[in-house]
């Protein structure tokens, strides 16, 4: 795994590909908290169970982030950072 996967020869560049990774994991779980927070979750449920989360947060944000129709301001990101922050 590693390098031959990443089509790559350079550890430099890898480093800098795990950090975009980094980056966009993260993003996708601020987004994914935000989400929660105006229970745009609730959207993104099946039918049959309403009573705890079927995504995971990650996978909320990802959701999100891939359908139009939902806004999400920098101070969004950071609110839901700071909650983050908090637990």
């Amino acid at each position: 795994l590693g390098l031959r996967h990443s089509r790559t020869s350079s550890p430099e560049r890898f480093d800098i590909m795990l950090l975009i990774a980094l980056m966009l994991q993260l993003t996708f779980w601020l987004v994914g908290v935000h989400s929660q927070k105006q229970g745009w979750d609730k959207h993104f449920q099946a039918n049959t169970v309403r009573n705890r989360n079927v995504l995971s947060t990650v996978r909320l944000g990802m959701e999100v982030l891939r359908h139009s129709g939902y806004t999400i301001t920098r101070e969004d990101l950071l609110v839901a950072a700071i909650l983050l922050a908090q637990n």
